[in-house]
């Protein structure tokens, strides 16, 4: 699928569920990941990481479609540039004992 054809996705759900729903949704969504990975973890996933791949599909799809409808791209490139240097900082950091 295309930019062109994901924006038609993006803008047809903004027309369909307002801004408060679609926080809902991604929240639900988020949480159905936290299970997957929870269930991955304590070997309980039967799926093996099918489970897990499509939440993380569906959280994706959320982000992408908040960030197309409501929010400025650069903005959160913006916040993931902070939030990278910090994840480099703490690699690139001495280890502590």
């Amino acid at each position: 699928m295309n930019s062109i054809e994901e924006a038609a996705i993006y803008d047809a759900a903004a027309k369909k569920w307002k801004f408060e729903e679609q926080v809902i949704a991604m929240a639900e969504e988020c949480g159905e990941l936290v299970v997957e990975c929870c269930k991955l973890n304590l070997g309980k996933n039967k799926e093996g990481m099918e489970g897990m791949l499509e939440e993380m599909a569906d959280v994706q799809i959320m982000l992408d479609q908040m960030r197309h409808t409501y929010f400025k791209p650069r903005d959160m490139d913006q916040w993931k540039a902070i939030k990278l240097r910090k994840l480099r900082g703490i690699l690139l950091a001495p280890q502590q004992r």
